[in-house]
Order: C-alpha cells, then sequence, then structure tokens
C-alpha cells in the first residue's frame, strides 16, 4: 500500500511539473526579432515646425544597429531593441517606441513631442529596380500631372505639370530613399521621396528649407 501511494504521489508530481513547464512556455513573449533583421521598413512623419508629411525609411541590421533616412543627405545611424512586444529605436536626438502589431504600427510614441511619426510598416518593395520605369501621379492639393522616367545611371527626367517640367537629373539612392535637386535663380529646389510598401512613390519638394509640397507617384505597367 505504501508502494502504491508513493508511485501515485510521483505520479502527481511529474504532472504538475509538467504542466507547469507547458504554463512557462505558454506564457513566454514570442521572438520578434526575426520580423526585423535585415529588413526595410517605410512610413511618413511631420517634421518639427513643418506641416507637410514627409517619407522616411528605416534599415534593421542583425547586430542591433539600423540606418535612418529621411530629408538629411546623411543618413542617420542608430540601434534597435524588442522589450517584451515594444520596438524601441534609438536615435541621434529622439526615441521612438510602438507596439509590435504585425507588420504595420500607427501608435509610435516619440520623445520630442514636436515629431509626429504617422505609421512605420515593413516595405518588401525596397529595392524596387527604377531604371526604365514611369512612375505618374499628383501633386498633393494641387493637382498637375507630374512623372518620373528613370533611366540607367542614375538620371530621372521629370515630366508634366508645372514643376520643372522636362528636365533631366541626376539622383542618388540609399535603399528606398532617392534625393535629387537643381539650383534656378539663385534657389535651390531640393526633392526626396521614398518607394513606400504599397508600391508608391512618396515625397517632397523643398524651396531652400521651406516644405513648399508633396506629391504621390504610381507605376505605369
Amino acid at each position: 500500500m505504501k508502494n502504491l501511494i508513493f508511485l501515485l504521489l510521483f505520479i502527481m508530481a511529474l504532472l504538475f511539473v509538467a504542466s507547469g513547464c507547458k504554463k512557462s512556455k505558454e506564457d513566454a513573449e514570442p521572438d520578434y526579432t526575426p520580423l526585423f533583421k535585415n529588413t526595410t521598413w517605410s512610413g511618413e512623419f511631420i517634421e518639427t515646425g513643418g506641416k507637410l508629411q514627409q517619407p522616411y525609411v528605416i534599415s534593421f541590421k542583425d547586430d542591433g544597429t539600423l540606418t535612418f533616412l529621411h530629408g538629411i543627405l546623411i543618413p542617420e545611424t542608430g540601434t534597435w531593441k524588442i522589450e517584451k512586444k515594444q520596438l524601441i529605436i534609438e536615435l541621434p536626438k529622439v526615441t521612438l517606441k510602438t507596439n509590435i502589431t504585425g507588420e504595420r504600427f500607427t501608435n509610435i510614441q516619440c520623445s520630442d513631442p514636436n515629431r509626429l511619426f504617422r505609421y512605420l510598416e515593413l516595405n518588401k518593395v525596397a529595392d524596387q529596380v527604377l531604371d526604365g520605369t514611369i512612375w505618374q501621379g499628383l501633386y498633393d492639393g494641387v493637382g498637375g500631372n507630374p512623372a518620373l522616367h528613370f533611366f540607367p545611371g542614375k538620371k530621372v527626367l521629370i515630366d508634366g505639370g508645372s514643376y520643372s517640367g522636362g528636365i533631366t537629373y541626376t539622383y542618388s539612392r540609399t535603399s528606398a530613399m532617392f534625393y535629387y535637386g537643381y539650383h534656378y535663380n539663385g534657389i535651390y529646389y531640393f526633392y526626396y521621396a521614398a518607394i513606400m510598401a504599397d508600391n508608391t512613390i512618396r515625397g517632397i519638394r523643398f524651396i531652400g528649407l521651406k516644405e513648399e509640397i508633396t506629391f504621390t507617384l504610381k507605376i505605369i505597367p
């Protein structure tokens, strides 16, 4: 009888330990790091003192570092980490935090209250080949019918609309972000744009340091 009681107690103890291990595994947070390692994400934000949404691109490396691209020609470097279910991005001047919800985040908290980050989403078309493609769309709020024709040698022809129509420029590109600009009558006109996750080009034009207009373009098949 004693042996039977001992055996029953032993079996109950094993079942208790097994259930505890199962529960701890179920309670453990999933590993979100593969979602970000060696991937490119893009979104839009409103800069300090500005009114227009600007595109930005973040390239996450597998060593916990990242590259942040926006209107500044020199990319900013930073770090990223996952704490529980939250992505934390440390940049030279700001910290971004957001809960991980699929492949698109809209609840982004920024340590700088003067910067509003609208969203961030996984960009699977960041390496889209531009040579030989034509993108057409609208200048937001003012109409027009601008088109960008891309040629080998990092050349882009702006065609249509009232903004720099029929002029070819040399552009520079890093990841999904590209830049081009020109001088006219002593004024510098600067464009920067990004290939977004929905396979559109979102961009903004500056006159000097002043925001002027944004544009949205779609590829012509």
